[in-house]
């Protein structure tokens, strides 16, 4: 992904440090993001030399494309990487992870749902995201509904210009 650092504009960044940015429970925090998928000992040494508390897997868009075959082993990195750190994995809405429930009962594992909605600010009318169900009365007591115009506040927005204080390693 072609985006700003303190470095310039660069698209083949796999490493990069800086404050998190976004409304999350790690908002604040030293973070080490991750582009792709790396071992956990990689990740711990780069976390360890940049004095990161957080470890942000999945910057940059890079868990969009990944395959049912990371699953297992992102899992076995995530629980690995915990001992130590916060840890958030930015993943688009795919298939239940394999794994993800016994890593949701860490306080320190945030996983957060990219859903792209392109040109969002021109968008009229009624747009909500809705948290379903896989069928109709599988698996939760209903449905939540947000509309997107309640949603589009101050509290939850994390302006471009704050993603290019990041510094590449």
């Amino acid at each position: 992904m072609k985006r700003d650092y303190t470095d310039g504009v660069k698209d083949n960044v796999v490493f990069f440090t800086g404050k998190e940015v976004e409304k999350t429970p790690t908002h604040g925090q030293e973070t080490l993001f991750v582009v792709g998928v790396h071992s956990s000992k990689k990740i711990k040494a780069m976390a360890k030399k940049n004095n990161a508390t957080h470890i942000y897997l999945g910057a940059n868009h890079s868990m969009k494309h990944l395959g049912g075959e990371y699953y297992e082993s992102l899992h076995n990195i995530i629980k690995v990487l915990l001992e130590d750190y916060c840890v958030t994995l930015d993943t688009p809405i795919t298939p239940k992870i394999p794994g993800i429930d016994d890593l949701l009962q860490n306080k320190k594992f945030t996983i957060v749902y990219a859903l792209p909605i392109e040109n969002i600010m021109q968008i009229k009318g009624n747009v909500v995201i809705k948290l379903d169900d896989s069928d109709y009365k599988a698996t939760n007591p209903g449905v939540w509904c947000w509309s997107v115009k309640d949603m589009m506040t101050e509290q939850h927005f994390t302006d471009w210009v704050e993603y290019e204080k990041d510094k590449i390693i």
